[in-house]
């Protein structure tokens, strides 16, 4: 499931937990209270001064937080989408923007699916009063978000006889776009949703080349890797 949350400027300073996307796990196909096996959170806080996003995962260190930061690109006063899904693991891959983070623990309740949303903001001192903003909420089957992971480059450009390199990744998607300079563009599109691994040849310059996934719904996700080496032209 998914939707936007909209981030005012004055977060940046609050030093507290501003709101948060909640899921209810569970281990069955019923929504029983019986069956609840996770609270997966994905959440904008700004605690101990630093702004940031961040996903819950119920043990480890930094009290079950996973920091996760500020998506490339991110301005204050906008709206960023959150999501969260079960993988078929069990484990939680949340996501804010082109940030990723996957929990490390639901999976041992058996946790299947999410079964109800709670959107959350905080109680704070008197006279303290804020506005929370969310839109565009949408929720469908696990497995239809994109996703990507592992771009590399073959070899430093002018490293070979042949001077170019070649990308290689991996993701979930519909679409698959390498970009980078100088108008460089390489393009995969498949009829269904699915998992593959994509390379794009011809790699002349360097600098940074970006691999972006898009899902049935036109959503995307985008994962950079930087080229070096001496320009083949």
């Amino acid at each position: 499931m998914d939707i936007e949350l909209y981030i005012p400027s004055d977060w940046q300073t609050s030093g507290r937990r501003m709101a948060g996307l909640w899921g209810v796990g569970y281990n069955t196909n019923t929504n029983s209270d019986d069956d609840i096996s996770a609270y997966p959170i994905i959440e904008f806080t700004s605690e101990g001064g630093t702004a940031r996003f961040r996903a819950y995962n119920p043990v480890g260190g930094n009290n079950g937080w996973i920091d996760m930061g500020l998506p490339a690109g991110f301005t204050y006063n906008s709206w960023v989408k959150l999501r969260m899904e079960v993988l078929a693991s069990g484990e939680v891959q949340y996501s804010a923007g082109n940030l990723q983070a996957t929990s490390t623990a639901f999976s041992a309740d058996g946790t299947i699916r999410l079964g109800q949303v709670i959107l959350q903001g905080h109680n704070t001192s008197a006279g303290v009063n804020y506005d929370i903003y969310w839109d565009n909420f949408c929720a469908g089957a696990v497995g239809a978000a994109p996703a990507a992971s592992g771009l590399t480059v073959s070899v430093p450009l002018g490293s070979t006889p042949a001077c170019t390199a070649v990308l290689t990744g991996t993701g979930n998607g519909t679409k698959f776009v390498f970009t980078g300079p100088n108008g460089y563009v390489y393009t995969y599109v498949y009829r269904d949703f699915g998992s593959r691994s994509v390379s794009a040849v011809g790699v002349k310059e360097p600098g940074t080349y970006t691999l972006t996934v898009y899902g049935p719904a036109g959503d995307l996700i985008t994962q950079n890797v930087n080229v070096t080496g001496q320009s083949c032209q």
